[in-house]
């Protein structure tokens, strides 16, 4: 399968206008996936989800993120998706795991494994993005060249306008999925903060404005350049910054490490995120230095399967169906991101590469 990748330039609402028009087909399927998948993790139906995002989201996004709201509002008019499905795309964190029913058992969600690694001899970063089957059929790299901001580039569900990815400064952005209950309207959406953290010229400049602005749910990020690294742990009560340890590295996989406000209920809904944890942790620690100073190398420890399912390399399992559908690796030395479409052991599906 080949992945569409498209670049987009000017203004929010130009760069808004390309995005539909070339990726109307994948953001149409996006739209359908998460209509359908936000009704079954909230409890909602589609009808109020839609009133819920015209009456508190949009405003929301109007008055503090206007810039965004224009490009999501440009993407709709030229996929001719609607514009309340456009939005629901890009607060699909909020509405599906902030939303959640403290009932629901379900465990699908994001899975993903991340690791930052900088010191005086390398600054390297990458995760596995996990999650089902049906996001390959809306799954893009998308290249941003807007006026006046770093351009970047990032693998993303189309039909959003951030994720994961590396800006022109070599400042990296990953993303693990963390479900506490939980959402704060007003303060910063999962995917506007991927996207000022990938329009920021250093990531101690990114990591200030998202702690500023708080978090609409719970999300981890994972923020590195060449000089810095560091974990955002956040739900919609707090945030909580978590840095290096004393090799210069931070792990993470789905489960909040952190004690947060008690407001916030987590079910410990993904049944391989401490053991991917505690692997890649291990892995890190007994590996030489070689290991850090190439991306060849650095790779591997995202494509490890030992304690298959339960594996870095992630397999999907009743208890936990995400599989790992993309690995992001990157080298903030030398402003390198690379993209492996599928399982990292296996390159069928096709691999991407940019360099700043």
């Amino acid at each position: 399968m080949g992945f569409l990748s498209i670049e987009v330039s000017g203004t929010p609402e130009e760069m808004g206008s390309a995005y539909g028009s070339q990726a109307k087909e994948q953001i149409m399927k996006a739209a359908a996936f998460y209509k359908k998948f936000i009704t079954e993790k909230s409890g909602r139906s589609w009808d109020d989800i839609s009133k819920l995002i015209d009456s508190d989201i949009i405003p929301s996004l109007s008055s503090n993120y206007s810039e965004y709201f224009e490009e999501m509002k440009a993407i709709s008019a030229s996929s001719g998706v609607p514009l309340q499905e456009v939005v629901a795309i890009n607060v699909r964190s909020e509405l599906s795991f902030g939303l959640f029913k403290i009932e629901n058992k379900d465990n699908t969600s994001d899975g993903c494994t991340s690791m930052t690694c900088v010191s005086d001899k390398y600054a390297m970063s990458g995760q596995n993005w996990d999650w089902i089957d049906d996001a390959y059929e809306f799954t893009i790299i998308l290249k941003l060249n807007p006026i006046n901001k770093p351009s970047c580039v990032m693998v993303a569900e189309a039909g959003m306008i951030g994720k994961i990815g590396m800006n022109e400064y070599g400042v990296g952005c990953l993303i693990n999925a963390l479900r506490v209950s939980g959402y704060n309207y007003q303060a910063l959406p999962v995917n506007i903060a991927a996207r000022k953290i990938l329009e920021s010229a250093t990531a101690k400049e990114a990591v200030k404005y998202v702690v500023s602005k708080g978090l609409a749910c719970s999300v981890n990020y994972m923020v590195c350049d060449k000089d810095y690294s560091c974990a955002i742990e956040a739900t919609a009560y707090d945030t909580v910054v978590i840095e290096r340890n004393s090799m210069g590295h931070v792990y993470h996989t789905n489960h909040t490490i952190k004690d947060h406000d008690s407001r916030g209920y987590e079910p410990f809904f993904v049944p391989d995120s401490a053991p991917r944890l505690s692997q890649i942790e291990q892995a890190a620690q007994k590996a030489p230095d070689s290991s850090f100073q190439s991306l060849d190398k650095f790779f591997e420890f995202f494509s490890d399967t030992s304690n298959s399912p339960l594996s870095v390399c992630k397999f999907s399992i009743p208890e936990s169906p995400a599989h790992t559908l993309c690995t992001v690796t990157m080298d903030h030395n030398a402003k390198i991101v690379r993209f492996r479409f599928g399982m990292p052991c296996d390159p069928s599906k096709g691999d991407f590469e940019f360099k700043y």
